[in-house]
């Protein structure tokens, strides 16, 4: 099966997508609809090492916001509604909120 964008409804609410090309690596990255709180750039910072350390989800840097967009507009023909989903709410959500919460599979 070709790599597609999944999307797990509300009781889940996240995104898994394959094939990010990320600081050397490819990675499947899992975005989840719900953001950390807003925080200063030290706060966020602090909590983005203490969460990544745990295996935590973390805060994406802006490197793999724009990997997402990326290869989430690569697969847009193979996965159009989750794609169209997930720009909606890149739209709506990075707007208010800068902050996401990612982790690496």
């Amino acid at each position: 099966m070709a790599p597609r964008i999944r999307y797990y409804p509300p009781s889940e609410e996240f995104w898994d997508i394959p094939g990010v090309s990320y600081r050397g690596k490819t990675i499947t990255c899992r975005l989840f609809e719900k953001m950390n709180s807003p925080m200063n750039q030290d706060k966020l910072a602090e909590f983005y090492e203490i969460e990544k350390q745990k295996g935590n989800p973390y805060p994406m840097d802006s490197v793999l916001h724009f990997a997402i967009f990326s290869k989430a507009y690569s697969l847009r023909n193979k996965s159009q509604k989750e794609t169209e989903q997930l720009r909606n709410f890149f739209k709506q959500g990075i707007r208010n909120f800068p902050n996401t919460l990612s982790s690496e599979l």
